[in-house]
C-alpha cells in the first residue's frame, strides 16, 4: 500500500513540473530570435473604458522557423486550469479562447493562434466580465456555454 501511495505522489510531482503556466511560457519566447513581444503600459488602459483589463501582453511567432511554433504549440497544449471558451478553425490556422476564472470573473483571457504561419498569444488581465468579451475581442459573436 505504502508503495502504491509514493508511486501516486511521484506521478502527481512529475505532472506539476511539466505542467506549463503562461507566465513561464511567455518568459521562454519574448527572447527568442524572430519573435515579437508587446507589453501595453498600464497608463493606456486609463485612457477610457478598458472593461476590466489591468494588462495585455502580445506575443507573436509569425516569424520564427517552424521548430519554434512547434515548441511553442505543445507548451501551449500543456496549460493546465484554463477553461476552453471559444475554439474555431480557419484555413491551417486554430484559434482558442481560454480563461482563467475566480468564480464568475475572469482573471486572465488568452487569445491563442497555433498554425503553420499564423501562431501566437495575447494575454490579458484583470477582472474581466464575461458578457464584456464580444466587446474586447471584436464585433464578431462567440458563444459562450451555449450563450451569446
Amino acid at each position: 500500500m505504502k508503495k502504491i501511495i509514493a508511486t501516486l505522489a511521484l506521478f502527481i510531482a512529475c505532472q506539476g513540473i511539466f505542467a506549463q503556466n503562461i507566465k513561464s511560457i511567455i518568459d521562454e519566447f519574448k527572447e527568442v530570435k524572430g519573435v515579437e513581444y508587446t507589453k501595453v503600459p498600464r497608463r493606456v488602459f486609463l485612457l477610457g473604458n478598458n472593461k476590466g483589463i489591468k494588462s495585455i501582453c502580445y506575443l507573436n511567432l509569425e516569424s520564427c522557423p517552424s521548430e519554434v511554433k512547434e515548441d511553442f504549440r505543445q507548451k501551449v497544449n500543456q496549460l493546465e486550469g484554463y477553461e476552453v471558451l471559444f475554439r474555431g478553425k480557419e484555413g491551417g490556422e486554430m484559434y482558442k479562447l481560454i480563461a482563467k476564472k475566480n468564480n464568475e470573473t475572469i482573471r486572465e483571457l488568452i487569445i491563442l493562434i497555433t498554425g503553420k504561419d499564423d501562431c501566437g498569444l495575447t494575454l490579458m488581465k484583470g477582472k474581466i466580465k464575461e458578457k464584456d468579451i464580444n466587446g474586447i475581442i471584436g464585433n464578431d459573436k462567440i458563444t459562450i456555454d451555449g450563450r451569446e
